[in-house]
């Protein structure tokens, strides 16, 4: 998927949150794969701002799978962001659960 923004066009847009911000384009792609046993996930993300004062790009990548196990299922995902440009910074986030179904009485 490609998006692209332009802000300053309206009051009260992002771009009177953000000084300077007069674009935003955005790519995500994202895969899944099932073999029954084991679900596993990908997606991949590339936001670009263009603001006057230096442009800012963040890629973030991000994996995941599902375990079924019991009535439930096991969850992982593990995400790593990293921008460039006018700002430089890194981030990586992960979770894991255990996902039941409840039942109404």
């Amino acid at each position: 998927m490609y998006q692209q923004i332009k802000y300053s066009l309206n009051a009260g847009d992002l771009g009177t949150l953000i000084p300077g911000l007069t674009t935003q384009s955005v790519v995500n792609l994202g895969v899944s794969y099932d073999m029954n046993f084991l679900k596993l996930y990908g997606q991949y993300q590339h936001v670009w701002d263009s603001i006057s004062n230096g442009d800012v790009g963040i890629d973030t990548g991000q994996i995941g799978f599902t375990i079924p196990v019991g009535v439930g299922r096991i969850l992982g995902s593990d995400a790593y962001s990293k921008s460039s440009g006018h700002s430089s910074v890194h981030r990586n986030t992960w979770a894991l659960s255990y996902d039941s179904a409840v039942e109404a009485h």
